[in-house]
């Protein structure tokens, strides 16, 4: 079989394969055959390509150092590459970095510096731009800046490489539910959840975001009704940890035995997924749901090494961002009990 051949038949086989763990298994190996042959467009399009699944299996650390390579090929041959290509890609990319409490907030900063000077380089908006730095401010617990850059973003322009209508609406719900405003979360979600807005991961987001809103509101009928609508949507994507955390905390304070069930099937793509900003929550919800059956009762061994790895990843996030806003999301959340 010549190189040809080879490498149609894993991307093809990668190609029938949803986003997981096999499908980005065979595109490296793609890869390194492609590499191994120094076919500069195939590695490079199959590294794209690899940027894509990694992001929907929720290995944000496979997609950085894909994207960190393609973004080195494009400086190193411009007459190859347009400087667009990567920019949408971009976005996913600094969405994702702050999720690594190892790199630190000057390699943030500088990688933010990086997209803006090369949206500002092709004339585009920077409304993306400003959207991930109120992300970054606010997984941070900074409020103040997010309340900034929030503002920024939304007065920005809108052209091609923003996200669209559904994803920012999406964003916006999530920020208010995190300041807990939540009839402003109520009002901005109206469109997804009606229908009116969606795309591929709305309403999935939303959905799961406006069970704490619900139960704030003590509105626990309407929430379980969201439950039992945006599980089925997340049930099977790998990149959906934080959905899955969401999902069984509500259940915690409602059903603790449906809880229970959620967190064992979801377990092992909690601990394999890279994304160690949504490991913290799902290990976070885990705790809330042993801690409650401790309370009752019912002794788990889980309840100590969930404590301890939200406690170890609390303090790796903090320590990285100069404050206590993971520890007080520890506090807050275990307040609810």
């Amino acid at each position: 079989m010549n190189y040809q051949e080879q490498l149609y038949m894993l991307e093809h086989q990668a190609d029938l394969l949803p986003d997981g763990e096999a499908k980005t298994a065979l595109l490296e190996q793609a890869i390194h055959l492609a590499d191994r042959h120094n076919e500069l467009i195939d590695s490079f399009e199959l590294r794209e390509k690899l940027l894509s699944a990694a992001l929907g299996a929720g290995d944000p650390r496979r997609m950085l150092v894909a994207f960190s390579w393609c973004l080195t090929q494009m400086d190193k041959h411009p007459e190859t590459f347009d400087p667009t290509r990567m920019l949408w890609q971009y976005k996913w990319v600094v969405g994702h970095i702050g999720t690594f409490p190892q790199i630190s907030r000057a390699q943030i900063d500088a990688m933010m510096d990086d997209m803006k000077s090369r949206y500002e380089a092709q004339g585009l908006s920077l409304r993306p731009y400003y959207r991930q730095l109120h992300a970054h401010a606010m997984f941070a617990g900074e409020q103040e800046q997010a309340e900034v850059h929030y503002r920024q973003w939304l007065s920005a322009a809108v052209d091609e490489f923003c996200d669209c209508l559904a994803c920012e609406r999406a964003h916006q719900v999530e920020y208010m539910v995190w300041l807990g405003e939540d009839d402003k979360a109520l009002a901005l979600a109206e469109p997804i959840l009606n229908g009116q807005l969606a795309c591929s991961t709305v309403p999935h987001n939303t959905l799961h975001d406006l069970l704490d809103t619900m139960v704030r509101l003590g509105r626990i009928d309407e929430a379980e009704e969201l439950h039992k609508r945006g599980y089925p949507k997340i049930e099977h994507e790998p990149s959906f940890v934080h959905g899955f955390a969401n999902h069984i905390r509500f259940l915690t304070l409602t059903d603790p035995d449906r809880a229970l069930t959620l967190f064992h099937k979801h377990l092992r793509q909690a601990e394999t997924t890279t994304d160690q900003r949504n490991q913290f929550r799902f290990f976070l919800a885990g705790w809330f749901l042993f801690e409650r059956l401790h309370r009752s009762g019912h002794e788990h061994e889980e309840l100590g090494w969930l404590s301890a790895k939200t406690r170890e990843l609390a303090a790796a996030f903090d320590a990285r961002n100069g404050n206590a806003h993971y520890a007080a999301w520890i506090e807050k959340t275990l307040a609810q009990l």
